[in-house]
């Protein structure tokens, strides 16, 4: 009796680590936002308020630029944002389709006008999904369902 409950109590700790290996190595789900907002004359705005919003479930998220005017969004869902700036003295600006994709931090430098005056950004996106990380020299694509469907395979046979 006692050596059945000694396999089974060994069989529940081998499961409860085997779980606990598989968070481990989960690929993540998610992308990042960063950037750096400026004035007209290029210099830092510190202070400004910069919100993100997920164009597709309208959740917003909201970051502060740090002394040297950048901001950070670390952990945001994948899709397409509109990322609005505010600041005190200057009118709002707003980048408009910012794509976001899984595992890339994407890069949205802004530049704000005095009060008075507003500008709108509009990033449009292109069918090449090919994105450069800057940050550390990465090249990757992403392939939607039908580019994946598309390919050929060496055994398929034509009916």
């Amino acid at each position: 009796m006692f050596k059945q409950i000694l396999r089974l109590a060994g069989l529940c700790a081998i499961f409860v680590m085997a779980g606990a290996f598989s968070f481990t190595f989960a690929q993540s789900q998610k992308g990042g936002l960063n950037g750096t907002i400026k004035d007209t004359q290029g210099g830092a705005v510190v202070g400004a308020t910069v919100e993100a919003t997920n164009k597709a479930t309208n959740e917003k998220t909201t970051a502060i630029t740090g002394d040297n005017g950048s901001y950070t969004f670390p952990n945001l869902d994948v899709g397409l944002y509109d990322v609005t700036v505010n600041a005190t003295g200057f009118a709002s600006t707003t980048a408009q389709d910012v794509k976001v994709s899984v595992s890339f931090i994407t890069t949205q430098d802004l530049t704000l006008n005095p009060q008075g005056q507003s500008a709108t950004v509009i990033v449009s996106n292109s069918d090449a999904q090919t994105q450069i990380n800057t940050t550390d020299q990465q090249l990757s694509t992403l392939l939607d369902n039908k580019k994946i469907i598309d390919l050929p395979l060496l055994n398929r046979e034509r009916a």
